[in-house]
């Protein structure tokens, strides 16, 4: 009806949460609502996560029952507000967006090489060989990582200062990301195996700075696609959970707000009124 709302649909957001106490959430809020005469139904985030389109045909029976339930004089204006399934259903309205469709289980490579530790070189052609080996099942990786899985596949108990010449001889020959996390960048075999990386993978054994910056990135971008748009600062947590944590602590907020900022800076992104959303 285009003089006025026929139903309105209260949902557990910010305003949700800043009420003081459940009774005005769940009883005061609506029924003042209804006391002006708004028809209202509730819908819960945890049932549109669950289960989108139960939540849907509810809210489709609701209008439907709003629509049988007008007075005489709203009933010669019916044919302004007919709903009709198969419209909703044409429009996509009902189409369920795939959540974590970008993400990747994170797979180790599985070599051992035997390496004498105390004649080994790490300027060796061998050694570059290795690495590559390594990077062609977990690209993209961060140096910092990559030392790491160096070290447990030649059997180094760790990452020492030997190891890290051997990766970082071994990576001046390789393709270096160009997005990066104050300052660490992540290494793929070549060009050609970064372009066009849309993925993210967890969980995996990675602390949030050995996570290369483009996964968080396509993490960040996932979550924002998925919601349309949200809150700057609601981010960092969901974002989390889709790259393998738990929680989100100070640390891994830091990592993410700053690839946030970037994706921002490059206009992959638009904030405005503290609200995130894409710019395609």
């Amino acid at each position: 009806n285009p003089e006025r709302y026929i139903l309105g649909i209260l949902c557990d957001g910010r305003t949700y949460y800043e009420t003081k106490t459940t009774r005005d959430r769940e009883i005061v809020q609506p029924n003042v609502l209804r006391m002006l005469k708004w028809r209202v139904m509730r819908v819960y985030s945890i049932d549109w996560y669950e289960n989108r389109e139960r939540v849907l045909s509810q809210i489709l029976e609701e209008l439907k029952s709003a629509e049988s339930g007008k007075s005489d004089k709203e009933e010669e204006d019916k044919a302004l507000y007919v709903f009709d399934d198969a419209k909703i259903k044409n429009s996509g309205i009902s189409d369920d967006i795939m959540r974590n469709k970008a993400m990747k289980p994170y797979k180790e490579s599985n070599i051992s090489v035997v390496v004498d530790k105390d004649a080994f070189n790490p300027y060796t052609e061998r050694n570059v060989s290795i690495v590559k080996r390594i990077l062609k099942v977990e690209q993209p990786a961060t140096e910092s990582y990559l030392c790491k899985r160096f070290a447990k596949v030649i059997g180094f108990g760790h990452a020492g200062a030997n190891v890290q010449r051997a990766v970082s001889y071994a990576l001046s020959g390789l393709y270096r990301d160009p997005l990066s996390v104050d300052g660490v960048y992540s290494y793929w075999l070549d060009a050609e195996s970064a372009r066009e990386y849309k993925s993210y993978r967890a969980p995996s054994p990675r602390s949030i700075t050995e996570i290369p910056a483009i996964e968080i990135a396509n993490a960040i971008r996932e979550v924002v696609e998925e919601e349309f748009s949200l809150p700057k600062d609601k981010i960092p947590t969901i974002a989390a959970r889709k790259l393998g944590f738990s929680s989100a602590g100070a640390k891994i907020c830091e990592v993410i707000n700053m690839v946030l900022q970037r994706l921002e800076n490059d206009k992959v992104v638009v904030v405005n009124n503290g609200s995130v959303s894409l710019t395609n």
